[in-house]
């Protein structure tokens, strides 16, 4: 069963859109990712920028010699619905009650 979360940047000068994340929300699996590959505030506002996503991976995007696509993914590459999918471009993770969210420092969670 998927565990969808939200994942935006809250920061005293900052707060993004919050992006929804389908797959594997779990905090065991979704904050040690955050905090190993996306501690970067260029590349976590790279992350909310492709919109929603259906899983989150270390790296954001193919390079150019790579093949990725939602029907054919590479493992380590975040699955988004507009990139991969062609889905339009949205941020629906405001209805998620469980979110991560960097505040300038590090990830943390919050429950609504």
């Amino acid at each position: 069963m998927a565990k969808s979360v939200g994942i935006y940047i809250k920061t005293p000068k900052e707060e993004s859109k919050i992006i929804y994340v389908h797959n594997g929300g779990y905090v065991d699996y979704t904050l040690p990712l955050l905090k190993e590959h996306f501690m970067d505030i260029e590349k976590i506002r790279k992350l909310i920028a492709l919109g929603d996503i259906s899983r989150l991976r270390p790296r954001l995007a193919p390079e150019d010699y790579e093949k990725h696509s939602f029907a054919n993914p590479q493992d380590d590459i975040t699955l988004a619905y507009h990139r991969d999918r062609q889905d339009p471009l949205q941020w629906k993770g405001k209805h998620q009650t469980n979110r991560f969210f960097f505040n300038g420092i590090d990830w943390l969670m919050e429950f609504i």
